[in-house]
């Protein structure tokens, strides 16, 4: 992760935000910058949240499989995370 955007000043106990990680990733020997779609609620010490991206096969180098019975895949991925920090 590079930045995090859109993040709020403050996050009081059990409430949820949205915000963006905005970061490197590899795949294929290719990196490119993602955008993170994310959430982040806190209790007690824990935050734990979610993040999505949407990425393309072909912004990373990899080739479309080919299926001999189905007639087309999607080029879209989606990636999506589980996030939980606690206070050590």
């Amino acid at each position: 992760m590079t930045r995090i955007d859109e993040w709020s000043a403050s996050l009081a106990q059990g409430e949820t935000t949205r915000f963006l990680m905005v970061g490197n990733l590899t795949v294929h020997g290719v990196t490119r910058e993602v955008v993170w779609e994310s959430t982040a609620t806190i209790d007690e010490d824990v935050i734990s949240g979610t993040a999505t991206v949407d990425v393309e096969m072909g912004d990373f180098d990899i080739e479309k499989p080919t299926v001999g019975f189905v007639l087309s895949l999607d080029e879209t991925v989606t990636l999506d995370l589980e996030i939980t920090a606690a206070a050590a």
